[in-house]
């Protein structure tokens, strides 16, 4: 997504070249989460990010130490570590993970058990994550204290770290 490449290179989309979603980034395309893992500190996403090709493997060559995606989007399941791990876990997997109440008071209301949902997941991936951090953070030499894993709000479904 055009936006998050803006916000983890910190150039706008006529600079990047990326306008829509799933449009391949230059390669030599410098990433903040590949520049504070070259500085010493572990990086990791959970949800989306809208990648061209949309894999962990390809994420991580952006400089994601640990990755777990689901963009919610149908072409990109066979890559979603949400549907894999949905697809282990939740009895009625076969229901679409988007599906809605048909006749229901509220025509958003989701079929799918909160506990199975992508939303769900992401808060439960992205907290297993920030556990499993080393005790020992670096430190920001600006500000001579340790970097803090924050959890990004601004995407309601993307965690960074």
């Amino acid at each position: 997504m055009p936006s998050r490449v803006s916000l983890l290179t910190g150039r706008y989309p006529h600079s990047h070249k990326n306008r829509v979603n799933y449009t391949p980034c230059d390669p030599s395309e410098i990433f903040l989460q590949r520049r504070l893992r070259d500085a010493g500190y572990q990086t990791g996403s959970v949800g989306k990010l809208h990648y061209f090709p949309p894999t962990s493997a390809h994420a991580r060559s952006t400089g994601f130490d640990r990755v777990l995606l689901d963009d919610g989007v149908a072409a990109t399941d066979p890559h979603s570590d949400y549907v894999k791990w949905r697809g282990a876990n939740d009895p009625n997997a076969a229901t679409p993970y988007l599906a809605t109440e048909k006749g229901a008071a509220n025509p958003f209301r989701g079929v799918v058990p909160y506990r199975f949902t992508p939303t769900h997941w992401t808060g439960e991936e992205s907290f297993r994550m920030l556990r499993n951090l080393p005790l020992a953070l670096p430190t920001c030499p600006r500000r001579g204290s340790q970097f803090s894993p924050r959890i990004c709000t601004a995407f309601p479904r993307q965690i960074e770290i």
